[in-house]
């Protein structure tokens, strides 16, 4: 087996694949700053989890790579509110505030596979 400063060079920090970081009130300014300059450097992740920080959007965020997104029990009200994410095939983002999937398009997600939006206002049974 390998060292990881073997595979990756000996000042590079191991390639990180998937990554969670719910649970981590990323909501405030600081943390999400620090989030950002953190993926600024993994931008190969390719799962991420982000549940229940608290985040209204996601400002500044760039993951080509990204495959796997959730980001369940946050403040999020609209896909307005998200990037493009060219390589997203399944997003988690029950339990926010979405009301309508406007922003929700094959030009902003072309391999988009599975989207879960229950418990979201645009969810609702009305029947």
């Amino acid at each position: 087996r390998q060292k990881a400063e073997e595979r990756t060079g000996p000042n590079e920090i191991p390639r990180v694949q998937t990554l969670n970081l719910s649970y981590q009130n990323l909501g405030e300014q600081y943390q999400y700053e620090q989030l950002l300059a953190f993926l600024s450097i993994n931008s190969g992740v390719q799962v991420l989890a982000l549940t229940d920080n608290f985040l209204t959007d996601l400002e500044g965020f760039n993951m080509p790579h990204l495959k796997e997104l959730f980001i369940a029990r946050n403040n999020i009200q609209t896909f307005m509110d998200l990037p493009p994410m060219p390589s997203l095939e399944r997003l988690s983002i029950e339990e926010n505030f979405i009301t309508n999937l406007d922003g929700l398009n094959n030009e902003k997600y072309p391999k988009l596979q599975r989207l879960t939006l229950r418990w979201n206002p645009v969810a609702k049974d009305e029947g």
